[in-house]
């Protein structure tokens, strides 16, 4: 299952009054979480939860949210991601970051974030923003601090 093109076409059917569709779509997506499956991509995991229990009339049994893995420390952005990227899409990428959804890593990208974790490396994260700018997202091995940044920036 693709959980965000799931969750888009609720909210279509949703929108445009085909109910039958958007409970349907709200059944497969919450069985999905609820079994453990990932979010959907830039989506607040507080409205899809709300969106899908008042699809569905009835609580959604998993976790509010993922705890953090690690501390972020201070958070900086660079000047130019600062004036290219929307503000809740960094805010969103960086509770995908400390939740360990490392966004568009390679599987040794993701191997590593996952040593990380445990011998105190660095993590390094990758995200597209909605209008498709790619950044980064790197926490320093010491945990003292989290950069947002874009490719030029590195």
């Amino acid at each position: 299952m693709d959980p965000t093109t799931t969750y888009r076409n609720l909210l279509t059917a949703f929108d445009s009054d085909d109910h039958d569709t958007a409970l349907e779509l709200a059944e497969a997506l919450a069985e999905w979480l609820e079994r453990g499956g990932f979010w959907p991509e830039r989506c607040s995991r507080t409205v899809v939860r709300a969106c899908l229990e008042k699809i569905l009339g009835r609580p959604l049994n998993v976790a509010s949210a993922a705890l953090p893995l690690f501390e972020l420390g201070s958070t900086v952005i660079t000047p130019a991601a600062l004036d290219r990227l929307p503000a809740a899409e960094v805010q969103s990428a960086l509770a995908r970051h400390v939740t360990g959804d490392w966004g568009d890593l390679d599987d040794d990208d993701l191997a590593a974030n996952a040593a990380a974790i445990a011998d105190g490396s660095r993590i390094f994260s990758v995200y597209h923003a909605s209008d498709g700018t790619k950044f980064y997202v790197i926490t320093e091995a010491d945990r003292s601090s989290t950069c947002v940044l874009l490719p030029e920036d590195y």
